[in-house]
Parts: C-alpha cells; sequence; structure tokens
C-alpha cells in the first residue's frame, strides 16, 4: 500500500520541474546545491527533481561524495531542449500579459 501512495505521488510534476532543468542544461552542470540556490528551494524537494531527470535520462547517478552528476544528453540535443524550454517560457508569459490585458478591458 505504501509503494502506491509513492508511485502516485511521484507522477506529479514539480512546477519548477521545467526552470530546474533548464539551470542544469544552461550551466552545464548537473548540482543539486546549485539549483537550489537559484531556485531557493529546500534539498528535498530538489533532489527528487533530480532523480526525475535521472529516471529521463538527462543526468547520470550521483558520480561521489561531491554530489554532481553528468550530463548524459549531447550537446546538439541539450541546445534543442533549452531552446523548447524557453519557447514555452515565451508562451506562458504572453498568455499571463493577455490573461491581464483581457481584465484591464473588463474595467
Amino acid at each position: 500500500m505504501k509503494s502506491t501512495k509513492k508511485s502516485c505521488l511521484s507522477s506529479v510534476v514539480d512546477p519548477l520541474y521545467e526552470q530546474a532543468v533548464r539551470i542544469v542544461l544552461e550551466e552545464r552542470l548537473a548540482s543539486i546545491s546549485l539549483v537550489q540556490r537559484r531556485l531557493r528551494m529546500a534539498y528535498g524537494r530538489v533532489a527528487d527533481m533530480f532523480e526525475r531527470m535521472e529516471a529521463q535520462g538527462l543526468v547520470s547517478s550521483f558520480l561521489g561524495s561531491d554530489g554532481f552528476r553528468e550530463l548524459l544528453i549531447s550537446p546538439f540535443k541539450r541546445r534543442r531542449l533549452l531552446q523548447q524550454l524557453r519557447r514555452q517560457e515565451a508562451t506562458q508569459i504572453n498568455l499571463a500579459l493577455l490573461s491581464q490585458l483581457e481584465g484591464c478591458a473588463d474595467n
């Protein structure tokens, strides 16, 4: 029963996951502490994100006691994924601005 709860919870996507992936890709450094500092989040939450990145084949498992992981995707795939994340972010920003403008038009 406990494992079912864990699997249900692990399917929930953290709202800052894409930002964490973007930081790792931009810095070319898979470090929990780096992402933790940038997003001002607790270690456990970021560690869960890194477990997901590992499951998706983006980063390796721990490479030693320093907590670093290796970026596993090619430079081409890294650039392509970064472009995709930036486009999604721009779309989200545009949708937020559009909704604000629509709210102003109603007044």
